[in-house]
């Protein structure tokens, strides 16, 4: 699942670009997520 999520974030970067809200929401997501993996 959280492969999905990465990749629909890398498949829309425009609109990640043109939502600096939801970019950066997008961004904390991956980071959470990645922490998560690794513990």
């Amino acid at each position: 699942m959280f492969i999905a999520v990465m990749n629909m974030a890398k498949n829309t970067p425009l609109s990640s670009l043109s939502d600096r809200a939801g970019g950066q929401a997008e961004v904390q997501n991956n980071a959470f997520i990645a922490h998560v993996i690794t513990t």
